[in-house]
């Protein structure tokens, strides 16, 4: 059965509720969130979001109606104008209208790309303090290129950061995933196989890192189908992930499953235990939606807080 939660009304009222000692850890790619201009490029249509500047207020009201503890960012522009600094003007304004609301203080950080003065498509992280905690400091993840080709392996450079609901309960590692873009080129297809391979290779060292086991990898894959072989590589290599969007679940505006998250098979029966499909949701209104937002869903994974197990 596939796990699709539609949304009533076009900026994110869910039809699901939050289930009590339930954590939840979502991803959204806002499409280039910061360049209007850049969206729908080159076809520069405003019916698909090209000129449409996204408003904080409706990038808010996504965000609150997901009911998330963790965010998982994709495609934010730094556009505060600052070298030494990484944030969003429409970000700090959607989550300084969230923290009017009673339990949430949302705080977010932005990650460097492979060429680290690059301020297009970054990843990111945000939580909001009053339901989850940090622990510790980020880990940029360290991948390196399989082959050596014209194109950069891992442009959007993996991120990890861990997070714990209290000492001795629930704990997680959470890496943002974008990788490279491209349904159908033979380069791009293989270039996701590297990407895919080159961060598989890296698992103990995020296990060891982190001390932990329960690592989450969430976001846009930019998988057309389960079965790419980057697809193959996360759920057949060692250690072996489970594919939470199994079943090819359409997450963006073209009807294609680009985004996914993969956990630890063995954590399945530990704090991942019972999970099975991420929800995906939908806009009711998906040319509204994407005009106005996005062209990517957002998805999330619930999993119940329970004592910790490693």
């Amino acid at each position: 059965m596939r796990y699709f939660v539609a949304v009533a009304l076009v900026f994110g009222s869910l039809v699901c509720a939050y289930g009590q000692g339930m954590i939840r850890v979502g991803a959204w790619n806002i499409e280039n969130l910061g360049s209007k201009y850049s969206r729908d490029y080159p076809k520069e249509r405003s019916s698909h979001g090209y000129g449409i500047a996204r408003k904080p207020k409706d990038v808010a009201e996504v965000i609150r109606n997901l009911n998330v503890d963790v965010l998982a960012l994709t495609e934010i522009d730094d556009n505060d104008r600052d070298s030494d600094t990484r944030s969003n003007s429409i970000l700090d304004e959607a989550f300084e209208i969230l923290n009017k609301d009673a339990g949430n203080d949302w705080h977010y950080e932005l990650f460097a790309k492979k060429k680290r003065r690059q301020e297009t498509q970054l990843t990111g992280i945000a939580w909001n303090k009053m339901r989850i905690q940090r622990e510790g400091r980020r880990l940029r993840v360290p991948v390196v290129d399989l082959e050596c080709h014209r194109y950069s392996e891992w442009d959007r450079h993996p991120h990890a950061m861990k997070f714990t609901k209290g000492e001795g309960r629930t704990d997680f590692v959470v890496v943002p995933i974008h990788m490279k873009s491209g349904f159908f080129g033979e380069n791009d297809l293989r270039q996701r196989q590297l990407e895919a391979t080159s961060l598989k290779e890296e698992f103990p060292e995020l296990q060891a890192h982190f001390d932990d086991q329960d690592i989450i990898l969430i976001g846009d894959f930019n998988m057309t189908h389960k079965n790419e072989d980057a697809g193959k590589v996360f759920r057949n290599s060692k250690p072996r992930l489970f594919d939470l969007n199994y079943y090819d679940v359409p997450t963006h505006v073209s009807g294609k499953p680009l985004d996914r998250c993969y956990i630890p098979r063995k954590q399945r029966e530990n704090e991942f235990r019972g999970v099975r499909r991420i929800q995906i949701l939908a806009p009711s209104d998906k040319a509204k939606f994407r005009k106005a937002l996005s062209d990517h869903y957002p998805i999330v994974l619930e999993f119940k807080e329970m004592a910790d197990d490693d």
